[in-house]
């Protein structure tokens, strides 16, 4: 008989992989408010929130300078553990927010958690880019590795980092309809190549960082600060590559169509109109 969900989340974490916010640098992304995004990942649950904005920690930066007015104003307690990870609270909920980026290199995209340093991804190799936060002691992620129009960075980028990454992002939930097969091809992949796994939203709206996520036993929560965490985390992606593991572990659901056609067709026009703006500016 199937665990009832509630059962399986008792002493777990939901953790929420790959999420964007106002700070991505987007025009469309305006809209997605960090503290609105907080509020939502309170009111579903979520105890992990892996922010990865483009290229940038500024929301993570964000909280940490601006505590006392959210603290005011929004209810929200944050203790910074340290550099790399805070613990937001409201009301009895504790959430845990690890300082994060997407890495839009030259190359492709990778998700880097746990990282200290990190200036201008986009000058970077993802080899750079994977060698560097492993030194820093992170973790990297190539972010949807098989849909090169997203920034994948497709089959021959992902042979020369699948030594040195901790995980694959083998389902993207924006990846609906024929990009279906690209997930497929990640998770058989990573199968294939005995890599970690992780199921991300890569949300570009308020509700889309809910729709997938991970079951994260607390054995792998270590919060005594930031490099102990990001530790225990490690140890949880490595366990994911035994498939079972991953599939007990991994809740996929694809965010709805009309959602995601919403995001994509603002996201070209907004993108065109900045265009038109460069052109007549010059």
């Amino acid at each position: 008989m199937a665990k009832r969900l509630e059962d399986i989340l008792k002493n777990n974490v939901i953790a929420s992989f790959h999420v964007h916010t106002e700070f991505s640098g987007d025009p469309y992304l305006q809209r997605v408010k960090l503290e609105k995004v907080l509020n939502y990942a309170f009111k579903k649950n979520i105890g992990m929130l892996v922010i990865t904005d483009s290229n940038n920690n500024r929301a993570f930066n964000y909280l940490i300078k601006n505590y006392k007015e959210l603290k005011n104003d929004s209810k929200f307690k944050i203790d910074k553990v340290d550099g790399n990870l805070l613990i937001v609270e409201n009301g009895n909920k504790q959430m845990i927010i690890p300082k994060a980026m997407e890495a839009r290199s030259k190359e492709g995209h990778i998700l880097l958690i746990g990282y200290k340093n990190i200036n201008a991804p986009e000058n970077y190799t993802v080899e750079d880019l994977t060698d560097i936060t492993h030194d820093e002691g992170g973790i990297a992620i190539p972010a949807h590795p098989f849909i090169k129009k997203f920034g994948g960075v497709g089959r021959e980028g992902l042979d020369k980092i699948k030594e040195e990454v901790d995980a694959v992002e083998v389902f993207n939930a924006q990846a609906g309809l024929y990009l279906k097969k690209f997930n497929m091809e990640a998770r058989e992949y990573a199968d294939q190549n005995n890599l970690g796994k992780i199921c991300s939203n890569d949300s570009h709206d308020i509700s889309g960082i809910a729709y997938s996520y991970m079951i994260l036993p607390e054995e792998f929560i270590n919060l005594k600060n930031g490099e102990q965490f990001i530790s225990s985390l490690k140890e949880f992606l490595n366990q994911t590559k035994n498939p079972e593991v991953y599939d007990t572990v991994a809740h996929e659901q694809y965010e709805p169509l009309p959602k995601v056609l919403t995001w994509v067709l603002r996201h070209k026009f907004q993108r065109k109109q900045k265009a038109n703006q460069k052109l007549l500016e010059e």
